[in-house]
């Protein structure tokens, strides 16, 4: 069996994102004390959120 492939894709001294390929693209975010494990139509609704939160102006 081979092993997925694995892509940082971005990351910071406290966060890590990266993707693993294999019969499933699924997108890992590491927080640091916790891992979130998203499949892609998950991920592109997450970006999306983060797209909302960016475009809003600070209350």
């Amino acid at each position: 069996m081979a092993q997925p492939e694995e892509h940082i894709i971005a990351e910071t001294p406290n966060f890590e994102v990266w993707v693993t390929v294999e019969e499933d693209t699924i997108y890992h975010l590491e927080t640091g004390r916790a891992s979130i494990h998203f499949f892609e139509d998950e991920w592109e609704e997450l970006l999306g959120l983060f797209a909302q939160i960016i475009e809003t102006p600070n209350p």
